[in-house]
């Protein structure tokens, strides 16, 4: 469902993406895995129509949407769970959620329930117990239960998690992974950056690598767990 060829992107004369190719398919999870500084969130940036690539193309569901509108992607399926999470502190927990409601850019598999307000809830008991709180009054694990419950409000095709679990403590991060798992046991598609490497690659189909903006690796994401070398020359700090 999504396809990314040959994109380059620059941030004025530095060239941070030389030639990125990633792909997608419906249902799967893939890692995108990299060093700090690498390229990652600028390809995220690129995806979302945040920055305008200078090459290649970005198709979602087989169409160009390379550099289209913010708008349109999200139209097109994708939802964004942003590395800062960015929700509205001062809105209440029911207003985040129910100002992103929509019905989604394509039909529900058969007996694929869309993302309602209950069923979001369900998914994330915690913030059923928060309704009436302020943005700006939830925990940072809250924040991000919350930023990932109001993206799949949107009823997407893909969602993107840029570090799904960065600044959390341990016990929540174990937490969002288990949502993470029951939200891709819906048949949504993911595209997922982290730092905690081991759930990582548990979670994933696929795994591709990021280094100085070009591909490094791209393959079985059980197969890199067992690859240390791999690990060591592109992942270690």
């Amino acid at each position: 469902m999504l396809k990314i060829s040959n994109l380059h992107a620059r941030y004025g004369s530095s060239h941070i993406l030389h030639g990125i190719d990633l792909t997608v398919g419906a249902g799967e999870c893939v890692a995108l895995l990299g060093r700090n500084g690498m390229g990652k969130t600028t390809l995220i940036r690129c995806l979302f129509g945040l920055l305008k690539p200078d090459d290649g193309t970005i198709q979602i569901h087989d169409q160009d949407m390379t550099a289209a509108p913010v708008h349109k992607i999200a139209q097109a399926g994708l939802a964004l769970v942003p590395e800062n999470r960015e929700i509205f502190p001062n809105l209440t927990v029911a207003e985040n959620l129910t100002m992103a409601a929509r019905t989604g850019a394509l039909p529900k598999p058969e007996g694929q329930q869309p993302w309602t307000l209950e069923k979001t809830l369900a998914v994330f008991p915690r913030l059923a117990e928060r309704l009436s709180h302020m943005g700006n009054q939830l925990s940072g694990g809250e924040q991000q239960m919350l930023a990932i419950g109001r993206a799949l409000m949107t009823n997407p095709d893909l969602l993107v998690l840029d570090e799904a679990t960065e600044g959390l403590a341990p016990l929540i991060r174990k937490e969002i992974w288990a949502m993470i798992s029951d939200i891709r046991a819906t048949g949504i598609a993911v595209l997922i950056i982290d730092k905690e490497l081991d759930r990582l690659l548990e979670l994933s189909d696929r795994a591709v690598i990021i280094e100085k903006g070009r591909v490094v690796y791209s393959g079985d994401a059980h197969e890199l767990s067992g690859k240390p070398d791999i690990h060591h020359r592109h992942l270690g700090v």
